[in-house]
């Protein structure tokens, strides 16, 4: 039997999880440790409606297989997450363990059993794309005459120009955007990534749209929440029903796949070929630029 006072609780091993594992020795990115916070948030609600155990008392045994596949189940069924972000999950609460057991030995069965439960395998659907006009009516949508419709425009036309990510996007200050001379968009992405990308066309509008963005920080959600009108509405009111659906650019990317267009240039065409390369598994947006 362990001796008690070596082998570290529960919630001390989360807290140096967090803090030296993730903060000090791999230096993950803040949004690594936040999806792996919100992560636990749920896993540590969800265990205690289970087994009644509230966080405090919560031990390193206690997630073994049968806990962590009900809350994998949990996620899908009464939180309608899909495969991905189920095993996004998955795939934070194995680090967790897998850094759990140089600590705690008397937990070892347990962990090789829980991190014997595999990642769950999806269809990969084609990517559609949009044309130029439909396009062209999701540019349109916002109204211009307000300052939140000019800077949501500019955000649109920006992913539209660039294949960026919405935390891309989100992320960008008035300075990475060069729109005197060579007009590029300077991107920090996954894995702490970063590359330019020219724009095809100006974003006309940009810094001033940007200007008033200490109003109130670019979230997700905010995205979502500030650009309220909807882009589905807008295609199906301007194009016909070849497309039937769009992603809310809230939690996801206009998408795309126009590379084909002859009114991009080669040097566009190849940086979202190369960001979509290594950005496999994520949803880009790539497409022509109106003209």
């Amino acid at each position: 039997m362990a001796d008690p006072i070596s082998t570290p609780s529960f919630s001390t091993l989360l807290q140096r999880f967090f803090v030296e594992h993730l903060g000090r020795q791999r230096a993950v990115s803040p949004r690594t440790i936040a999806a792996y916070r919100d992560t636990f948030r749920l896993l540590l609600s969800f265990a205690e409606a289970r087994i009644g155990k509230a966080p405090i008392a919560l031990a390193l045994v206690d997630l073994d297989a049968r806990l962590i596949l009900g809350f994998l189940d949990h996620l899908e069924k009464d939180r309608n997450n899909g495969a991905r972000s189920r095993n996004a999950r998955l795939a934070a609460l194995r680090s967790f363990l897998k850094y759990a057991a140089h600590y705690d030995l008397t937990a070892l069965p347990v962990i090789e059993q829980a991190l014997a439960i595999p990642m769950k395998r999806f269809d990969r659907p084609v990517l559609g794309f949009l044309s130029r006009q439909e396009m062209q009516a999701i540019l349109d949508a916002p109204d211009p005459r307000t300052w939140a419709g000019q800077r949501d425009r500019a955000l649109f036309s920006l992913m539209y120009n660039t294949g960026a990510r919405v935390s891309e996007v989100i992320g960008l200050r008035v300075g990475d955007v060069v729109i005197d001379g060579t007009m590029v968009a300077h991107l920090r992405g996954k894995g702490r990534k970063e590359r330019s990308v020219p724009l095809s066309v100006p974003v006309v509008g940009f810094p001033q749209a940007q200007a008033g963005e200490q109003q109130e920080p670019h979230d997700r959600p905010g995205l979502h929440r500030r650009c309220h009108y909807e882009p589905n509405l807008v295609i199906r009111q301007n194009a016909g029903p070849r497309i039937g659906w769009l992603p809310g650019y809230g939690g996801s990317q206009l998408r795309g796949g126009r590379l084909r267009d002859p009114a991009i240039g080669n040097g566009i065409a190849e940086q979202a070929l190369e960001h979509r390369q290594q950005g496999a598994g994520s949803r880009s947006a790539t497409s022509a630029s109106p003209g």
